[in-house]
């Protein structure tokens, strides 16, 4: 592992990082949600799991705040709050667990756990016709612990969130709405444990620019092919990515 991202990893490698990004922004910006699924293995692939955890949380704050305004007076707090609550307390138990695990499994676990992520999107439309608003707790208690630990929670909120059947509109800002919440009590655990150092905030920043390129580019492409389905495409990318980065740690 590099202990300089930035200036110990050969440049070629750092432009396929950037290209990854881009993609993940692409993702986001098609999608909504979802960049992490390809960005924090990417990043794995190069560094120790709790960094590419943080960076790829750090890249995402400018995404999801700019979005808030634009949507807070459509969220109901009926909703978000019992999910937020959660959080509170679901969230650094994952950034403890993140801390305490041995980088390598945690990598592995970590590849594994975005397959089955990949596998709760692809069956998103058959899993929200058995979800109930009383399962909104327990989908916020998951979701907190996953993000604390590997910073991919989107598709567990979503899927609850979906779930409440509420129109598009609502449903969108929920979404927005507590990915916010969860990337702030993310950042205030990683800073309390450490996690946060000058490396990942310098490395996120810079990683910043292809995905905000790639989050409007992603939105582009939705006005203009919203009728496409290219949800294979992207699953087939990350799909990629996690089982190279799993491979370098098995073999």
């Amino acid at each position: 592992m590099p202990n300089n991202l930035l200036t110990e990893t050969p440049q070629g490698l750092l432009i396929l990082l950037a290209v990854f990004f881009f993609l993940a922004g692409v993702l986001r910006g098609f999608n909504g949600f979802g960049s992490s699924l390809l960005s924090v293995p990417a990043l794995s692939f190069l560094l120790d799991p709790a960094e590419a955890v943080a960076i790829a949380t750090i890249a995402e704050i400018p995404i999801v705040f700019l979005l808030l305004p634009s949507v807070h007076s459509h969220a109901s707090a009926t909703t978000t709050l019992p999910m937020i609550a959660t959080f509170v307390i679901c969230v650094p138990i994952g950034a403890v667990a993140l801390t305490s695990i041995d980088p390598t499994p945690m990598k592995i676990g970590l590849c594994v756990f975005v397959l089955v992520m990949l596998g709760i999107l692809a069956k998103q439309d058959r899993i929200t016709t058995f979800l109930h608003h009383k399962t909104l707790i327990a989908a916020g208690a998951l979701a907190g612990f996953s993000q604390g630990l590997t910073a991919i929670a989107s598709p567990i909120f979503a899927t609850a969130i979906i779930a409440r059947g509420e129109d598009m509109q609502t449903t969108r800002a929920n979404i927005i709405a507590l990915a916010a919440a969860l990337i702030t009590l993310s950042l205030i655990s990683f800073g309390w444990f450490g996690i946060l150092t000058l490396q990942t905030l310098t490395t996120a920043i810079i990683m910043l620019i292809p995905l905000a390129l790639g989050v409007c580019c992603g939105q582009g492409l939705f006005n203009r092919a919203s009728h496409l389905n290219l949800r294979p495409v992207f699953m087939g990318l990350v799909v990629l990515t996690a089982l190279s980065t799993l491979t370098q740690e098995l073999f």
